[in-house]
């Protein structure tokens, strides 16, 4: 036989067998799983079930063997360069939001509606029946930096009102308040933008994935964000609004002379509370300056006899001393008993 061509790719022999993907689903890899079903019944001359590759070649050339190629390694070779891109954009992302604020946690939240992106992104394309294509992945790329820059107004403003003393909770509401309506209008422009290249077929599914993804991101960030920045707690964004090196440790030194502001006055209120069936003596072997007295509280058995129970307490001089006052009024006051009653 002469003639007979033979084509070789990376110095190894090979045959092309050229196809179309037809059907409903027009993606090559349905065509290819098709494919390999058909040929788990169909060994080949030398007793192998080909299956194909789908990133490299096969492994041995003295055994049957084939590659996917054509359009799958476009699509292949697309998708992961962009997903490695977007991994790369994502990881920049963190790093600036870290440089700018200082701190780990707050990036997180600001970063956490981007995955939301997608809950816009895939209704939208089956909504108008159009494939998820490069020009989709490029728009959900750019997508991740628009929903970023919101969360950063939401973030910054509330950093500045709690900054200015006023409590978490309360800056979160006003914060997002504020910066509601900024926020609305970048997404109805970038809505309407999006609707221009609509109807094109090869920028269609860009058009998609800003138009979808970032109207539902939107109001998805001004529930996520505030949601977020309260679980951080107050200490996160009272160390993020000031610029000094020790501003957390002066934040924990302030709310821990507000606790024990709080435990004092509550103490005082509980010991000027006290009720009136308890009367306050203090010990033989003390001063009525002492710091601790005991609480003797009068109850009446079944045989009428009012017993004493001494209780320990400790009181301050001011309520001994207005408590002993009271006491000795009210004994001036009141008639004597006929002598059931311990003193």
């Amino acid at each position: 036989e002469t003639g007979r061509l033979i084509w070789h790719k990376d110095l190894r022999p090979i045959e092309f067998v050229v196809g179309d993907s037809v059907g409903e689903l027009p993606a090559p890899i349905y065509a290819m799983n098709d494919i390999d079903n058909r040929l788990k019944d169909h060994p080949t001359p030398d007793g192998v079930i080909m299956s194909g590759t789908m990133i490299d070649a096969p492994e041995h050339d003295d055994v049957s063997g084939f590659e996917w190629s054509g359009e799958w390694t476009v699509t292949y070779e697309t998708f992961r360069d962009m997903g490695m891109a977007f991994g790369v954009a994502l990881v920049a992302l963190y790093m600036l939001v870290v440089w700018q604020f200082g701190n780990f946690s707050i990036p997180a939240v600001i970063m956490a509606p981007i995955p939301l992106t997608m809950l816009g992104i895939l209704p939208g394309h089956w909504l108008l029946d159009a494939e998820f294509t490069a020009t989709s992945m490029i728009g959900w790329i750019a997508l991740a930096g628009i929903i970023v820059r919101n969360s950063i107004l939401l973030i910054d403003a509330t950093i500045a009102l709690v900054a200015k003393g006023m409590p978490l909770r309360v800056a979160v509401i006003n914060a997002t308040k504020a910066r509601t309506r900024p926020i609305m209008i970048t997404a109805l422009a970038l809505v309407l933008g999006s609707m221009v290249i609509l109807t094109d077929p090869t920028f269609q599914g860009m058009a998609i994935s800003l138009l979808f993804g970032v109207f539902v991101s939107t109001l998805l960030t001004l529930l996520v964000i505030p949601l977020g920045c309260v679980s951080l707690g107050e200490r996160i964004f009272a160390c993020a609004g000031n610029d000094s090196p020790n501003a957390c440790q002066d934040y924990d030194d302030k709310m821990s002379e507000d606790t024990g502001m709080t435990t004092t006055a509550t103490t005082l209120d509980t010991l000027d509370n006290v009720s009136d069936d308890t009367m306050i003596t203090e010990p033989g072997n003390r001063g009525a300056d002492s710091e601790s007295n005991s609480v003797d509280v009068k109850s009446e058995d079944t045989s009428g006899a009012t017993k004493t129970t001494p209780v320990k307490k400790s009181v301050t001089k001011k309520s001994v001393r207005k408590k002993k006052s009271a006491d000795k009024n009210k004994s001036l006051n009141k008639p004597s008993d006929d002598g059931n009653k311990d003193t």
